[in-house]
This record gives structure tokens, sequence and C-alpha cells, in this order.
């Protein structure tokens, strides 16, 4: 009785905390200033909802940002390493090209290093560009982002007076987007005298003093750059599109000191018939490792079909990786706007929000991308089918569990290339049945239909249990287990 009677002091003292402040399990660890998940990589929104979306990707210059909420990421699209006429001329990022340009010939005319790299190949010192470019033809330069003089030039030129001109310091919502993530020192080369490109590492191409000269001192630079940001302007926050890396092992090193990341296809294809699995396990993996940081992350799955199962696959897909700071571009093939995000919102409410990670099982005898993909939900639980061939899944029995169309079911039957849940017993059921029974809802330990300090009592009595435990005793996200988790689920419910 003593016991129960401290707890009831303890919970008169968090009511009262309440009364000011409620913790909510999804927002909980949340950093970025919006709470909406929906997002565009260039793509229109639904029903041009520009105010709806969480974070926006287009062209510096583009006059959409100006349509948003204050507290919707405005990432403006421009690049950190390379740049050409086009990005100051085409209408696009608005880069000062030109002006960089003229601070790397002065500074060599004052005898100091150029701003510009360079190399030598067949006795003559060459500039360094990019192995493609924008129009066709026109190769993008390499600057050399680990200098000083550069990253001062990036920002004060770039960033403070054509991206964000007039703010002295950036807010939380106000972002850079950087084209070309593909991190590869192969990338670059220089133009021989008939106008032909000779990569880095060809023979005879040296990289000149004071560049890098090996793989390792280029992923030191990118690295540079972004910690040298970091640390001088802290309001200047990147997202970069995301790529391929000629070392994948140099990859948490370099996007250590990065803020966040965009990713143009979280599918190879949508048509799932020409998906590469072991990269696409290899791209989550990553994907995941950038949620366990808590940095920010917006993904796209371009040209969806009009095909329900493949819509829901796609969203699958975006909650199968989902961070606490993670936003989703979902783009119809028919429209090529956004896909009509009450769709989305629909599921959600059905399964509830990701916890964990996601786990996955290889399936004999293929390659590691072959997997069968799952992940738990506060509601529920996800699964993806990559393992090439249609997958009947046994429920675990501890728990109640409903299909997408409200059935009991024990077991769950997925097509190879698709996404599918199922939500427990007491989630908001996708199909209702008129009852006099209350329902049950989470955070509700006792069955009374109502989240309050009755529950939270129960909670406290039995918080401890590792194993075997029941919503009746507290465990509100049904793991097993009574814990933190549990709490901040009757929290998020508490006299709702």
């Amino acid at each position: 009785m003593g016991n129960k009677l401290l707890n009831l002091f303890v919970l008169l003292v968090i009511s009262i905390a309440l009364m000011f402040a409620l913790v909510e399990p999804v927002e909980a660890e949340r950093t970025v200033p919006t709470k909406s998940e929906r997002g565009s990589i260039f793509v229109y929104p639904y029903n041009d909802d520009w105010k709806g979306m969480g974070a926006v990707v287009f062209g510096a210059l583009n006059d959409v940002f100006t349509k948003m909420s204050p507290d919707g990421l405005k990432v403006k699209h421009a690049r950190f390493h390379h740049f050409n006429t086009w990005d100051e001329t085409g209408g696009h990022t608005g880069f000062p090209y030109s002006k960089l340009i003229a601070l790397n010939n002065s500074e060599i005319a004052a005898g100091r290093p150029p701003v510009m790299v360079t190399a030598t190949y067949q006795g003559k010192t060459r500039y360094v560009y990019a192995a493609w470019g924008y129009p066709s033809g026109n190769n993008f330069q390499l600057a050399d982002v680990a200098d000083d003089r550069f990253i001062d030039f990036f920002v004060n030129e770039y960033v403070r007076k054509i991206a964000y001109p007039g703010q002295t310091t950036l807010g939380p919502a106000d972002w850079i987007g950087s084209d070309n993530g593909m991190f590869s020192p192969s990338n670059y080369g220089v133009f021989d005298d008939s106008g032909n490109f000779v990569r880095f590492g060809s023979s005879g191409l040296v990289m000149n003093d004071p560049f890098w000269k090996t793989p390792a001192e280029y992923y030191e630079d990118i690295a540079t750059f972004f910690r040298k940001i970091k640390a001088k302007y802290p309001d200047v926050k990147i997202m970069v599109n995301m790529g391929s890396m000629g070392d994948w092992s140099k990859f948490e090193y370099v996007y250590k000191d990065i803020h966040g990341i965009m990713h143009e296809d979280l599918f190879a294809s949508m048509d799932l018939s020409s998906i590469n699995r072991d990269t696409l396990y290899d791209w989550w993996n990553r994907t995941k490792w950038f949620a366990q940081q808590n940095k920010v992350a917006l993904l796209r799955v371009r040209d969806i079909p009009d095909n329900q199962d493949v819509v829901r696959t796609a969203y699958i897909g975006y909650l199968m990786v989902r961070g606490d700071n993670f936003f989703h571009c979902l783009q119809s093939a028919t429209t090529k706007k956004e896909i009509n995000p009450q769709i989305f919102q629909d599921i959600r409410n059905k399964i509830g929000d990701p916890i964990g990670e996601f786990q996955s099982e290889q399936e004999s005898g293929r390659s590691r991308g072959y997997r069968l993909y799952q992940r738990q939900t506060t509601k529920g639980m996800i699964y993806m089918n990559f393992t090439g061939s249609t997958k009947t899944i046994s429920l675990p029995t501890d728990k109640t569990y409903f299909d997408r169309n409200g059935n009991r079911v024990t077991s769950i039957t997925i097509p190879d290339s698709r996404g599918d849940f199922v939500s427990f017993e007491g989630s908001p059921r996708p199909t209702q049945t008129p009852s006099s029974t209350p329902q049950i809802k989470l955070g509700d330990a006792n069955g009374d239909g109502r989240v309050d300090g009755l529950d939270y009592v129960i909670w406290v009595d039995n918080y401890g249990i590792s194993s075997g435990a029941s919503v009746s005793q507290g465990d509100f996200n049904r793991d097993g287990k009574i814990d933190g988790l549990d709490y901040v689920i009757w929290v998020d419910n508490y006299l709702v």
C-alpha cells in the first residue's frame, strides 16, 4: 500500500508537469522544426499544398520557398565541390562561378596557391574537372573544398548573399542542398591537348601541390569541408544528394559531419522487376546508420504507378528505414506530383510509428540483397519481401493481429517485391465493428477505455519485468517488457 501511495504522489507531480508539456513518442527526438514528414525533391505537392510540406528541395533561385510554411525545411539546391558557368547563368543554383574564378586568379597573381584544383599531365599544368557536366560538355570544375579560402567564399559569397540574401545567420529551417554527392576521385580528371578526358589514376596524371594526391586524401578533403563548416559556420546546414562512393568503407567518416542527405531513388525502379537487391540492401543499411545518428534525410520514390499494392510498398519502404528526422517524397507516375498524402496517413493511423530498427533475414542460397525485411511499429509490424519468391510469414502468437482489411490473421502472405503490414490487437482497426464494449486504447492497462493515473500505477508496479509481460501489466508496446518505452506511450495518450 505504501508503494502505491508513493506511486500516486509521483503521478501527481508528473500530471502537473503534463499540464505544461506532453511527451510525444514520434517527436521526442525530432530536432527539425517541422512535424510534417511530407517532402519534395523537385516534385510539386498534392493540390499544390506547399504549406503542408515539411522539406522541399528546389533550385536556390526558385520561388516555391516563399509559398512554404515558416517551419518547413527550405533546401536551396546547388553544389559545394565543383561548378561551371551554368550554375551562374542557368537560373538554377545562382552560384557565382565567375567570381570564384576571379578569386582563384587573384590568388595566383599574389603568389599563393590556386583555389581551383590542378594536376599535371603531359608536362602541362591543367585544371581538374568532373567527368560530367550540364549542359552536356560543360564540365564542372573542381574547387579545393578543404581550403579555408574556398569555405569562406562558399558561405559569404553564395549562402549569405545569393541563397539567403540579407540573412547574417540562417534559421533552423534554412538549408543548402548539394547535388552530385558521388564521392570518388576517379570521377575527376583533366583534358589533354586533343580534348580527351583523362581520369585520375591514369598513367602520367599527377595531382599538384597542395592538393590531394591519393584517394585517402580526397576523402579526407571532403570530410574536412563539412567538419570546418560545422565548426566555423554552425548555422549553415547542408543536405547532400547521396550517390555512390568509390570506397564505401569511408562512408561513415565522410558523412560524420554532414547535416542531412537526400536520396532520389529509395528503390532503384518502381516497376520492381529490375531492382538491384544487393545495392538496395547496402543503401538501406547506410540510411539506417543515418537514422541512428538522428540526422535529417529526405527520401524519394519517383514514378509510382497507380497501383495500390505498389503505392503501399513505396510507403512501407520509407517506414522500413525511417528515422526521427526523416521525410518522404512519393511521386505519382501519372501526375508527376506528390501522391495524395491521405493514403499514407491512413496507413500510419493503423500501424503507428516505426520503433527500433529494421531487421532482415537473407534467403538461403541467394546473394546478400535477397531478404525479408521487418520492423516493429507502435501499433503493429511492417514487412518487405525481397526474397525472390512469395513468402507466407507466421506471426508471433503473443498478440492478436489484423491485416490491412481488418481481418484477424495468424500469418500474412506477401508477393516478392511487395510490402505489407499487420496491426496489433488494441490498435485502431482498419474496419470498425460497432460494439458497446469500450475500445482498448494505447496506454489503457485496466481496460476501462481511459488512459489515466490508474494505468500509470499499474505500469509503475510492474516496471522492470523483462519478459512475458502483458498489456494489463503496462506493456503498451507489446514487446514483453515493461520499461520507459511503455511510459512514453502512456504519456502520449494520457487523458486523450
